[in-house]
């Protein structure tokens, strides 16, 4: 979800794998298309058997060539996952290569992806990354982030996030 402005923004495609599998069809793509793949989630979301196979692909099909990058973006969870992936975006190693910025942060709720679905195509358009919550409290780690944020940009209704968690932020 979190990387959902990214990829709006483009060519950042998203590949989904199981945790324990890289499909042929995504190894293959991986093979013939990548050059950076940034995995989000710790081990408990893509193991390190799937890290390492696309390393393989990488050393195997770039034989002379500079390998595929290789980045994981992972947190305790899906929230300090995304706030990770987030500060990532506006670091000074992507500088000049991608947009993002903490001028304006998007916020939706971690337990039901449509909102943050939706959110990717005006946050790309804004150069704004997406953090997640849950729906009743920000997770400190998401607090924290966004008290650097200039503007925040909540998606969903009340019931998605609703005001006591949208009180965690200007305190």
């Amino acid at each position: 979800l979190a990387a959902g402005p990214l990829a709006a923004k483009g060519p950042h495609p998203i590949l989904l794998v199981d945790k324990d599998e890289l499909r042929p069809d995504t190894a293959a793509y991986l093979a013939e298309v990548a050059d950076h793949v940034v995995v989000m989630g710790g081990t408990a979301a893509i193991s390190t058997e799937v890290v390492e196979q696309i390393r393989a692909i990488s050393q195997a099909n770039r034989a002379g060539d500079r390998p595929m990058a290789i980045t994981r973006l992972g947190g305790a969870d899906r929230y300090a996952t995304a706030v990770k992936f987030a500060r990532w975006l506006a670091s000074p190693a992507l500088e000049g290569r991608v947009c993002f910025t903490t001028d304006t942060v998007g916020l939706a709720t971690g337990t039901n992806p449509a909102d943050a679905a939706a959110s990717a195509p005006l946050l790309a358009r804004r150069c704004a990354p997406l953090v997640l919550t849950h729906p009743d409290r920000l997770p400190p780690i998401v607090a924290s982030y966004l008290r650097r944020a200039g503007e925040l940009l909540v998606f969903g209704g009340t019931k998605a996030i609703n005001q006591t968690a949208l009180d965690d932020w200007t305190r």
